[in-house]
């Protein structure tokens, strides 16, 4: 044990002696040299300027340690700034999924819900499958999760939107201007859409300006339908013409589209159906095996053989899956 006491005190001594070289070095750290900087530019505020020496004469640093901060500091906005940007890409994705949740309540929604998981699947099955189902929760599962309430969100506003617009238009008729025909109609209309036009009428009173609350709208709402309204509003507004008659037939053509998407899901619901109940089947029939007969179904993943099987088996469902769903999948 000499040795790992004689590394300590190496250890210590060394800590102790770049502490003291930091402390009694007299050369500014790069913050000090730019408080420097705008004391010497600050010639209309003399007070800034005492201020600022007075602090960089308080607060000496060594070079090594500046150019290490430097680096540290570099790190760490770039850090921030994609944590900053990541932060934001969920907001988005919450906000559009009619979420009201903050993002970091989301993440720890999907954590709690992950490690509860991680657990069962650890009492009844093994630790790679706990860290495998504790992986998957938060990243694979969260994602799915908000892209299932958001494709649902934006059906019920496309449905929603005709008869909004066509509100909207008579309102025009009437003689109301545009934000007094918003406001009425947002106080009417049903949720989800209703909030997003309570929401732009929020905006307007605030003070944006109605193209800037509308754009605002078609990134909450990305749909064809609505980028339509927004971009026939804001070319209206610029260049003139009859806006109650533009609504009324962007109403009209919407109406069509939503009647002949369904008629299309009826067509195809059959092959929808099939392809959910081939590619799921043997999915759920493999869990409820494993839960049933552990013992019976456990070869398929020690084996070479079975483990080669299960691979072949994802593979060929999950093409499957997708050439079904591109049959069904026809744009209008």
């Amino acid at each position: 044990m000499d040795w790992v006491l004689v590394a300590g005190i190496v250890m210590v001594g060394g800590g102790l002696f770049f502490a003291i070289r930091s402390a009694t070095t007299e050369q500014p750290s790069a913050a000090i040299d730019r408080l420097e900087q705008l004391a010497a530019a600050a010639d209309n505020n003399p007070l800034m300027a005492r201020t600022s020496m007075a602090i960089a004469e308080a607060v000496p640093r060594s070079r090594w340690w500046r150019e290490w901060m430097d680096q540290q500091a570099e790190k760490g906005g770039g850090k921030v700034e994609q944590f900053t940007k990541k932060n934001a890409q969920v907001a988005d994705l919450l906000d559009r999924a009619d979420l009201r949740l903050r993002p970091h309540e989301w993440f720890s929604i999907l954590l709690g819900v992950g490690v509860v998981t991680a657990g069962i699947c650890f009492l009844r099955f093994n630790l790679y499958v706990a860290v495998g189902t504790l992986f998957m929760i938060p990243t694979v599962g969260g994602q799915l999760y908000l892209r299932y309430r958001i494709s649902k969100r934006l059906k019920t506003v496309d449905g929603q939107l005709s008869d909004v617009l066509m509100q909207m238009s008579n309102g025009l008729k009437a003689g109301y201007s545009f934000a007094q025909a918003l406001a009425a109609v947002s106080g009417q209309a049903r949720p989800p859409l209703g909030k997003d036009l309570t929401r732009v009428k929020t905006e307007m009173e605030l003070g944006i300006p109605v193209d800037e609350a509308l754009r605002h709208l078609a990134e909450r709402v990305p749909t064809e339908d609505i980028d339509l309204v927004v971009t026939a509003v804001a070319v209206t507004r610029v260049l003139g013409g009859n806006l109650a008659q533009i609504l009324e037939l962007i109403a009209s053509t919407v109406r069509e589209r939503v009647k002949i998407q369904g008629e299309i899901r009826t067509l195809t619901a059959q092959a929808r159906a099939s392809g959910w109940i081939v590619t799921l089947l043997p999915v759920g029939l493999a869990i409820i095996l494993t839960f049933i007969a552990p013992d019976y179904f456990n070869r398929m993943f020690k084996d070479p053989i079975g483990i080669g099987m299960m691979i072949g088996c994802g593979f060929s469902m999950l093409v499957g899956g997708l050439i079904i769903r591109k049959i069904v999948t026809i744009d209008v």
